[in-house]
């Protein structure tokens, strides 16, 4: 072999494992996990033992915990596709190393910063266009990657604030929880102590057909569903109890579901406006009604996390973003 076959082969070698090492820029980068996924489990843990505590499912931080990993898995597969960009460079940089032509595709080998890549590379007036496209390919992952990066930890974050919002109102929720258990009780006792019995009967006469009700769902929850429906009904339909355990209270009776429009379609204006009467109405009596939280059009108020509307990630269907229908869950 010649002396330039053998250190164009030496030169190859090189190019290509600087192409392959983990890329750096000049400057500072701030350090950033490529995968959250282990807090985002002890979260998840938090999240378990928070929902016991608070009887009933934390739909915020299920979300937020949610969405980070929907951001943590996007990360991996940017990192994977500029994996693979970055390979189909190395074949191209140590090829044109072998023929004894120097090209700026090794500038992608020195730089991880998206924003200086192509101003150096265009300034090569032999950089061919199909090598253009594979800059131009390298720098848009690098860019997505940035993105993708910064999202998981903003959304790691966010969900972590609201875990020490929920921890420090641990207190304050179980006032809540002792004041609606002691109701129930001094309840189920006056109607023992007037009927004989410990049973409870619901109130007739429902406005609206109720799917799942009666001795299916809690008397607390029977109140409000008869109240809502006395005042607002009727509606397409009052869904309650369901033995589909989704980690909600359906199943535990303590949920109805206030429909607005039938078959999964989007209510009219005027249904939008009547639903939101409906749901500042639970909202403004919900200490009344042991009201936990509402759910209506991918937003919650939820008075253990403090109160307030906050919008809801994105379930993908209309009903599942509760579009149709005002959701009520009571302590």
């Amino acid at each position: 072999m010649s002396t330039r076959r053998r250190l164009g082969a030496m030169i190859a070698v090189m190019v290509a494992s600087v192409l392959f090492a983990p890329a750096s820029s000049g400057r500072a980068v701030p350090s950033q996990p490529t995968d959250p996924g282990e807090e985002l489990d002890r979260l998840d843990r938090q999240a378990d033992d928070l929902a016991r505590q608070y009887r009933g499912e934390l739909h915020e931080l299920t979300d937020g915990i949610q969405a980070a990993r929907r951001a943590a898995r996007e990360v991996r597969e940017v990192e994977g596709k500029q994996a693979a960009a970055r390979a189909r460079l190395a074949e191209l940089a140590a090829a044109r190393y072998k023929s004894g032509r120097i090209d700026p595709v090794i500038m992608l080998a020195t730089s991880d910063d998206p924003r200086v890549v192509l101003d150096q590379a265009a300034t090569a007036e032999h950089l061919a266009r199909n090598d253009q496209d594979r800059l131009r390919e390298m720098q848009s992952l690098m860019e997505a990657r940035r993105r993708a990066q910064q999202e998981a930890q903003a959304r790691v974050t966010e969900t972590r604030r609201l875990v020490a919002r929920l921890e420090a109102k641990k207190d304050k929720v179980a006032e809540l929880i002792e004041k609606y258990e002691a109701e129930e009780a001094a309840r189920e006792e006056r109607e023992a102590q007037s009927s004989g019995s410990s049973g409870y009967t619901p109130t007739p006469h429902a406005k609206s057909p109720v799917i799942g009700g009666g001795s299916s769902i809690t008397p607390r929850m029977q109140d409000v569903l008869t109240e809502v429906d006395q005042r607002f009904g009727p509606f397409s339909s009052i869904g309650c109890y369901r033995a589909t355990n989704d980690g909600g209270e359906h199943p535990l009776g303590r949920a109805c579901d206030f429909m607005l429009s039938t078959g999964g379609s989007m209510p009219s204006s005027e249904n939008v406006d009547h639903g939101w009467a409906v749901a500042n109405w639970a909202r403004d009596n919900a200490d009344r009604l042991g009201v936990m939280y509402i759910i209506y059009r991918q937003q919650i108020w939820d008075v253990r996390s403090g109160g307030g509307w906050r919008a809801m990630e994105d379930r993908g269907s209309i009903t599942a973003n509760h579009y149709d229908h005002v959701h009520i869950s009571v302590f």
